[in-house]
């Protein structure tokens, strides 16, 4: 299968991973809704920024919103990705 992971690109230029092994991403209004097999589908604040389809990375542009505090871009951890760490900022892996 081809599982992405996911991330957001913050207006200072901060990226910070916040999902492994996303199936379908689409676009909904001001929303990215992450859906996995098996597992319950979560909505994200801000817009598809970029798809890399070799590097299996979708990044979510976040520049365009208004100041968002942790609790509005926080994404509770489903059965897939319980292990991943979110709360701390990784570089960019571009």
């Amino acid at each position: 299968m081809c599982e992405s992971s996911v991330w957001l690109q913050y207006p200072d230029g901060r990226t910070e991973k916040i999902a492994d092994d996303v199936m379908i991403v689409t676009q909904e209004g001001p929303e990215v809704v992450l859906r996995w097999f098996l597992a319950e589908p979560r909505r994200v604040a801000g817009r598809i920024y970029q798809v890399d389809a070799i590097k299996h990375i979708i990044t979510l542009d976040v520049s365009e919103l208004p100041t968002l505090s942790a609790a509005q871009t926080e994404i509770t951890s489903s059965p897939i990705d319980a292990g991943v760490d979110h709360s701390h900022v990784h570089p960019h892996p571009h």
